[in-house]
């Protein structure tokens, strides 16, 4: 930002200090003079603040030391009276007073000045204005019929006219637009001058007055009643019935009235009370009407003059109530072109009354050469600014040059990280860019792999800056030679067929065999470009790829240059694994391709040919891509009576991409089913008492049926095939579909897989589980480790019934009965009907014994 200019332009100030009284007639013209005399005293205050000043209320007694009176302006003061009287005009011709407030007050605060006014009697010279003017200050307007307004483009106030002049109106003007002196009545609500009536000589009038912007209005349109050299901006008097001028010819009777200004920040409203009559008006629109559209400063003031006709005009001041305006002081750090180059500083005080002190600031970099001072009364001394606060902004500009800087240029090779040639110099000042030119030693180009924070190169040389004050600094320019290649990958790609049945199972026949095919009956189903790996049923087709990075001047990044070979053999490291080439290995000392290498950014291995296989029938060619088998292209095997395969890698320039093809080259063979079978397979569960091995429970049965059959190949060869589903299949449901295709309801019986589920044992009253076996069919462990449940009991490939038995162990107190396998109470009575007759041939027998 440049700030030099701030101290060109006077903020928003405004200076409330002289009452003009003017009663003044044109009978004499000494009265301008003596006007001139006192013109300088005006002071400013500050509209805008940012910060407060004191609030000061001046009494009576201190009248004098915030008011300084000038020309025939007089005060005298007596103790306890309440008051002072300020006499601006004794009752004499040809005199001017005036009374300037000295102390400036801050227009964004009310403030108040009241007393009481005597503006003379009726017909006396020549009237009061109290006005403000956004100029120079100390300015003063135009005397006479003007009242101090008129002559001061922009000034506006209030006025109140005692004394009649003579005018004549200008042709050219506007019939309802006159000067000082009317020629209409107060009732016409056009413009008018506000004099007394022309009707009457001895009225008087009082309202809101403005100077008219108009240029038109200027010079030789305008002259000052009487006559007189030509002026600008005549007094023009506010009369439209919003806010008409008021007869205040009660007043004008040679005494004393009651008289307030007010000034009302809040709502920017200004308040005149004269007597009983009031007067108000937003400061705006008083500045509006005078073409003061940013009320930059303003000058308040009172005064009053006689000439040939006299008028004792007196003002009783009783008080006024302001908030001291404080004043500023900025300290800008910048360059000779005004950049910023450290933090202003700001400082605030009252104006006239605190003194202020500016500093240089030491800034890395950069040597103070001068100090630019807007306030012309400042003291400076070794740079130390001092002086008293002002109403207008006060500006020191610290100007500051850069310091000379040195930097050195080292050139680099990126491949040997080494120094190039001799290290070397340039010169400059702090933050200053560098006018070094890059120097290209022979058979080197600028590198691509710049580091953004110290690449120097002819594009960006001149943004390189010195940073560091004091130190030589140093840029590298990176270099890479003209013609060097830079291996960044290797790699291998491949295709593998596999040649399978339906059911995915290699085909019976080994590598070593020759095959007919379409093309070649005799030979292997290659070309001479695939490669045959290993003996069984896959082949692989191998490329080897590198990518070779190539840099070439003019290029923003490198390029990458794909080769391919199927002929390269690559050196194996420590752990088997490929070694990637010398770039002599691929390229000659030009860049052009050697030792087999092509460049191309992929590898068609020719025509590749599937072998006619004794009972055996090409179905379809897949490829697996993402692991899933999808239908290969049609230039890939199907169809027709060879194809071919494409590996891939990277276009020109892409990232490293090898290339896994899978492919799967199908067959199928003329099935026959044969020995279709099913049986149905039992299992048995029989829950015993450990000990009497007798049946405490009833037994559990349940069974599957089982369905197997023998396909026969075109081979010959026989293999049995279970069923998976549910329940027995149709009669047409058979392992192989007519194309061959495999049905996913049967499986070869070397997976078959089948059992019985879970079976919870019962729970039997005081019987406990405590072991189980079973026959050659069952499978062991028979029960789950809880032992509530028997295990599910997998079906052997014979289908054997398959019997379990659960043992259980009493635990009971009671002598227990075997179990009856439920054939009820009868049984049990003849049980015990066999019990008691046992027991009594045992007696009998005992007493035949005794007997004997």
């Amino acid at each position: 930002m440049n700030t030099r200019q701030g101290n060109k332009k006077t903020k928003r100030i405004v200076t409330k200090v002289l009452t003009f009284l003017s009663a003044v007639t044109l009978l004499s013209t000494p009265l301008f003079s003596t006007i001139s005399g006192v013109q300088n005293i005006f002071g400013l205050i500050d509209a805008k603040a940012a910060i407060i000043g004191p609030t000061v209320t001046v009494q009576p007694k201190d009248f004098e030391n915030y008011f300084t009176q000038t020309g025939s302006a007089k005060y005298s003061y007596t103790t306890g009276a309440g008051y002072g009287t300020l006499t601006l005009t004794p009752n004499s011709t040809n005199q001017v007073g005036m009374a300037a407030m000295n102390v400036k007050f801050d227009m964004s605060q009310d403030w108040k000045i009241t007393g009481n006014l005597n503006i003379g009697n009726k017909g006396g010279a020549d009237g009061v204005s109290f006005g403000w003017y956004p100029g120079d200050t100390g300015v003063v307007g135009i005397k006479g019929a003007d009242l101090g307004i008129g002559g001061l483009r922009g000034a506006f106030g209030w006025t109140a006219d005692t004394y009649k002049n003579s005018y004549t109106i200008p042709t050219i003007l506007p019939s309802t637009a006159t000067g000082a002196d009317p020629v209409y009545t107060l009732t016409n609500s056009g413009i008018v001058g506000g004099d007394p009536s022309s009707t009457n000589s001895t009225w008087a009038v009082g309202g809101w007055s403005y100077a008219n912007p108009n240029p038109m209005y200027d010079v030789k349109n305008s002259y000052p009643s009487g006559g007189g050299a030509p002026a600008i901006a005549p007094k023009t008097a506010y009369n439209k019935s919003d806010n008409p001028q008021k007869d205040i010819s009660s007043l004008a009777d040679g005494k004393f009235h009651a008289y307030s200004l007010t000034y009302t920040a809040s709502t920017g409203t200004i308040t005149v009370v004269f007597g009983s009559l009031t007067w108000q008006m937003p400061i705006s629109s008083l500045e509006s009407l005078a073409g003061d559209e940013s009320s930059s400063a303003l000058s308040f003031f009172i005064s009053g003059s006689t000439g040939g006709v006299t008028n004792l005009q007196q003002f009783q001041f009783t008080s006024a109530t302001f908030t001291e305006a404080l004043g500023t002081v900025t300290a800008n750090y910048v360059d000779a072109s005004g950049n910023t180059l450290a933090s202003s500083v700001s400082t605030q005080g009252i104006v006239g009354k605190d003194g202020y002190t500016t500093s240089p600031k030491t800034i890395t970099g950069y040597s103070l050469k001068n100090v630019e001072v807007s306030d012309s009364t400042a003291t400076n001394s070794a740079n130390t600014i001092t002086g008293l606060y002002t109403a207008n902004d006060i500006t020191v500009n610290y100007v500051y040059a850069p310091n000379p800087e040195t930097a050195t240029i080292t050139y680099i090779d990126t491949d040997t990280n080494q120094q190039v040639g001799a290290v070397d110099t340039t010169t400059g000042v702090f933050n200053g860019s560098s006018n070094y030119t890059v120097k290209i030693p022979s058979g080197y180009i600028l590198s691509p792999h710049q580091n953004p924070n110290d690449e120097f190169t002819p594009a960006n040389a001149s943004k390189k800056v010195f940073n560091q004050d004091g130190v030589t600094q140093n840029f590298n320019v990176y270099l890479i030679k003209q013609h060097s290649i830079v291996t960044d990958n290797f790699f291998e790609s491949d295709a593998t067929i596999h040649y399978v049945d339906m059911t995915k199972n290699p085909l019976p026949w080994m590598s070593s065999t020759p095959y007919s095919n379409q093309s070649n009956p005799t030979g292997n189903p290659t070309q001479s470009n695939g490669n045959l790996v290993g003996a069984g049923n896959d082949y692989i087709y191998r490329v080897w790829m590198v990518g070779v990075t190539t840099y070439q001047p003019g290029d923003a990044t490198p390029n990458v240059i794909w080769y391919s070979s199927t002929s390269f053999v690559p050196t194996l490291d420590a752990n088997g694994n490929p070694k990637t080439p010398a770039v002599s290995d691929v390229l000659d000392s030009n860049g052009n391709p050697i030792n087999g290498w092509t460049q191309q950014s992929s590898y068609n291995p020719g025509l590749v040919y599937y072998p006619i296989v004794p009972g055996y029938t090409w179905q379809k060619t897949t490829q697996l891509i993402n692991g899933n088998e999808i239908a290969a292209g049609d230039n890939e095997f199907n169809g027709g009576i060879n194809g071919t395969i494409n590996i891939t890698a990277p276009q020109q320039n892409g990232a490293p991409n090898p290339q896994h093809s899978v492919y799967y080259v199908y067959y199928n063979s003329n099935y026959s089913f044969s020995n279709r079978t099913t049986k149905e397979v039992n299992e048995t569960i029989n829950y015993l008492d450990v000990n009497s091995r007798m049946p405490i429970a009833t037994k559990y049965t349940t069974s599957q049926s089982l369905t197997v059959e023998t396909v026969t190949d075109s081979s010959g060869k026989q293999t049995v095939y279970y069923y998976k589903g549910n329940g027995t299949p149709e009669s047409d449901n058979h392992p192989f579909a007519k194309d061959g295709t495999a049905n996913p309801d049967w499986a070869d019986m070397t997976s078959f897989n089948s059992s019985f589920g879970t079976q919870v044992n019962p729970e039997i009253t005081n019987y406990t589980v405590v072991g189980a076996d079973g026959n050659l069919a069952a499978s062991s462990p028979y029960l789950s480790d809880d032992k509530t449940q028997v295990t599910p009991q997998v079906v052997n490939d014979k289908f054997d019934d398959i019997v379990v038995n659960v043992y259980y162990a009493y635990d009971g107190q009671d002598i227990h009965l075997p179990f009856t396998g439920g054939i009820g109470w009868s049984q049990i009575l003849v049980i015990a009907l066999f019990s008691a007759i046992v027991a009594y041939l045992i007696q009998w027998g005992k007493r035949i014994k005794n007997k004997k």
